[in-house]
């Protein structure tokens, strides 16, 4: 399951550090968050999971959730995967993504409105590739931050929603390995 969790997070590009990313982080506020993420199958089978989302003023994020935690620093080109239940930390080290034309090849975003969550101005794009799947995401423009996102194809829509955001500086234990795991590190790239 940790494999799987690993391979999960490099699949969907969580691990995309390149010098856009990084930039980006800079001048960010810092901030923690509430994190829902409910996964509806085209069965009706529908599971939702509850996390939390942390930034820091560098730029460091974690997400964590009943799988366990991610943690992205993109200043040192690294991702670290903890699983609690077996006290393991996986660290990825990532360079640059090989391909740069994954950009490119992305679907248009049509703006489809603006709007307000607790209490931050919000701007909602939806991007529709060729295989009739769909995404749409909420950005905080103010934050930096994705507040809503949703992605539909034929099997499965992820829906992805951030609440109870706090402008504060998340403690420094957030983005390190707790004391008594036994990290296992990849040179990734």
């Amino acid at each position: 399951m940790f494999k799987s969790l690993l391979v999960a997070c490099i699949a969907v590009g969580v691990v995309t550090v390149v010098p856009e990313r990084i930039e980006a982080q800079k001048g960010l506020p810092a901030l923690d968050a509430e994190m829902k993420t409910t996964y509806a199958m085209s069965d009706g089978r529908q599971s939702t999971v509850d996390g939390h989302y942390y930034r820091s003023s560098t730029g460091e994020l974690r997400e964590d959730s009943p799988l366990g935690s991610l943690i992205t620093n993109f200043a040192k080109r690294t991702v670290t995967v903890l699983k609690e239940s077996t006290k393991e930390a996986r660290v990825v080290s990532v360079g640059p993504p090989s391909d740069t034309t994954r950009r490119e090849s992305l679907p248009p975003a049509k703006p489809v409105g603006e709007g307000v969550v607790e209490g931050f101005r919000v701007t909602k794009v939806r991007m529709e590739d060729a295989n009739g799947g769909s995404q749409e995401i909420w950005t905080a423009p103010d934050l930096g931050l994705i507040v809503f996102s949703r992605v539909e194809s034929r099997n499965m829509t992820t829906t992805r929603v951030l609440s109870k955001i706090r402008l504060a500086e998340p403690s420094r234990a957030v983005f390190a390995v707790p004391d008594g795991y036994k990290v296992n590190v990849d040179r990734g790239r």
